[in-house]
This record gives C-alpha cells, sequence and structure tokens, in this order.
C-alpha cells in the first residue's frame, strides 16, 4: 500500500508543479517521505530530494529526481523527458492524466466486484481549519491552515466494528493576504493558478488520478473545497497519513514478526515539503525546449520508468510471449 502511494504521488507532482506558476517564477521544494515502521528491509530510497519549478509565460518545467515534465498551456501539451536514458515523449495534457491513472495503479476497471462494493461504501469526510500558528517562510509572513481527511473502509477485520479507518492530516503554509501585494512571486503564482483554473489546477488531476476509484469522485469535490480555502498557493506542507488501531488488528490476525508500529496518535508515513526557494529571476527559453540527441519514446514506457524510478524499483517488463506447444507426431 505505501509504494502505491509513493507509485501515485510521482505523476500528480509533476503536473501541479508544472501548472503552479505564472510569468518567470522558479520554485524550489525540498521533499522528503518518511515511513515510521520498523520494516524488515530497508525501504528503498527516494532518488531525488527535492522539487523544481521553472515558468515562462504558459510554459512550465518542473524537475522530480530523475524525471523532467514541460507543460505547454498554450497548446495543451506535455513532454517528459529522460536525462539518463535521453528520450523524450510528448502528449495532450488531458490524455496525460488519464494514462497517469492507469500508469499509477489506480484503474480499477479490473478489480473484483466485490471489492468495487466495497470501496463504494466507504464513508469520507474532509474538514478545515485555521490553526492560529504563524511563520516567517523565506522572508514571507505565512499562516498555518489544517485540513484532515478521514475514510473509513467498510471491510471485516477482528476488533475493529467500523471496518479500516484511516486519516490524512495535511497542514499547509499559506502567504497571509496583504503578502501577495508585497511579494511579486506570490502576486504572479495566484494570478497564474486563477487564470488556469479548471485546466491544469490541483483540482483537475486529483479528479482524473482518482475519480475512476469507486467511491471516491462523490467526495472529491469537498476535498478540493477544503484544499483551497485561504488561498491555492502554498509555502509548504506536511501530510500525516494515520491508521488508527493498526497494531491492535495485526494482533487480532495473529501474525507472528510483527513490525513495530507508531501508537494510533502518531503518523504511519510522513511527508515535507519545504520551500527552499521563491524568486523571479529571468527562466532561459532553452529551458522548455527538448535538449539536442533525445530520441523519441513512446508516453507508456516513459511513464513506467518514472514511477518505478519513484518507488526505487526497476521498469516492470511485458512478459515475452511464450510460443506455442508443437503438435507431437
Amino acid at each position: 500500500m505505501l509504494l502505491k502511494l509513493r507509485r501515485a504521488l510521482l505523476p500528480a507532482l509533476l503536473l501541479v508543479a508544472c501548472t503552479s506558476l505564472y510569468a518567470d517564477v522558479t520554485m524550489r521544494m525540498a521533499w522528503d517521505f518518511k515511513i515510521n515502521v520498523a520494516l524488515p528491509s530497508a525501504m528503498p530510497q527516494l532518488p531525488f530530494n527535492e522539487i523544481l519549478t521553472r515558468i515562462k509565460g504558459d510554459r512550465g518545467y518542473a524537475a522530480i529526481g530523475p524525471i523532467v515534465a514541460i507543460t505547454d498551456l498554450a497548446t495543451g501539451k506535455v513532454t517528459l523527458l529522460d536525462p539518463k536514458a535521453q528520450q523524450y515523449a510528448t502528449i495532450a495534457m488531458v490524455d496525460y492524466l488519464s494514462k497517469v491513472a492507469g500508469a499509477s495503479g489506480q484503474n480499477t476497471q479490473n478489480l473484483p466486484e466485490q471489492a468495487k462494493q466495497i470501496l463504494a461504501k466507504m464513508k469520507f469526510d474532509a474538514e478545515s481549519h485555521d490553526t492560529g500558528r504563524t511563520d516567517r517562510i523565506h522572508g514571507i509572513d505565512a499562516y498555518e491552515r489544517e485540513v484532515v481527511v478521514n475514510i473509513s473502509i467498510p471491510v471485516p477485520i477482528p476488533g475493529q466494528e467500523n471496518g479500516l479507518q484511516l486519516s490524512l492530516k495535511f497542514q499547509i503554509w499559506k502567504p497571509k493576504p496583504s503578502e501577495f501585494d508585497r511579494v511579486p512571486a506570490l502576486h504572479e503564482l495566484a494570478a497564474y493558478n486563477e487564470r488556469n483554473k479548471g485546466f491544469g489546477d490541483p483540482s483537475t488531476v486529483l479528479r482524473q488520478i482518482f475519480g475512476s476509484m469507486p467511491g471516491m469522485s462523490d467526495h472529491l469535490g469537498k476535498m478540493v473545497e477544503e484544499f483551497t480555502k485561504g488561498g491555492n498557493v502554498s509555502l509548504g506542507m506536511h501530510i500525516g497519513l494515520f491508521v488508527p488501531g493498526l497494531a491492535k488488528m495485526l494482533e487480532q490476525t495473529g501474525a507472528k514478526g510483527l513490525p513495530a508500529l507508531p501508537p494510533d496518535d502518531q503518523p504511519l508515513v510522513d511527508v515535507n515539503f519545504d520551500l527552499k526557494e521563491l524568486s523571479t529571476g529571468n527562466v532561459p527559453d532553452e529551458v522548455f525546449a527538448v535538449p539536442a540527441g533525445y530520441k523519441e519514446a513512446p508516453m507508456e514506457d516513459m511513464l513506467k520508468g518514472m514511477t518505478s524510478a519513484f518507488t526505487g524499483g526497476k521498469p516492470q517488463e511485458t512478459p515475452a510471449p511464450q510460443p506455442k506447444p508443437q503438435p507431437k507426431n
């Protein structure tokens, strides 16, 4: 489950990073993903620790580890670059989103009918509030807004009457309203997000990635609404995944040699995004061009390599067809 969570995040991060800024803006975010479980074997480490976004007009550039994405909102195209293999692939952005859903393992068409019914019956709740905490991030006055998403999945679990309980807590740092007039980069960022609302904004990404999952499409609007309260610009974020009762649930199964789990009030997974740079310096045109010598590759292959790099594994290869048995004489 944790690997699937990581696998689903990268393609969405690439697109959101590309479509988060306006005009000549550079944004650099440090990122880390921590699993608070004593696993028997080490979790593959992410091959990167920052997200670099550069914007010039309608063109966006996002570098996340071994993969680069270039978007052009004027043409509605997205191009993925693989610098190591010196390959690229270009596709319409709307088609990219649908392919991401499949490559991230979110396509549920082949799920057993019973699993679809369980997901369709899950309960979902989202709420947000200002915590009252303030900070100064790279010279920008910011306040913290917390979004809590609770999910209840009705699966039969010993000792858990309400099934599997999941809770996601998002602690988002947003600029104070007065800072948008004072800081040019914030003004550009907010203007671009509003200008492209409904095309490349995070709500579109969420609906495309998770909308095909039974039970999710009805809840995404509420979740997006809570995220965008107070504006759609963020300077940092912490995400905590909580699974209350998980230790008790595993104990009830009688399994042996289970890993040590954090207490219910501590997150099973931590994800952090910290702002390292936000500037309005000139971004060269060549940043958004496919480098000379790169060869075109199928988008499906690029996405497989991207998600595999994100999870620390190798691309999943399609099994070679087996020769048909020859009839015996």
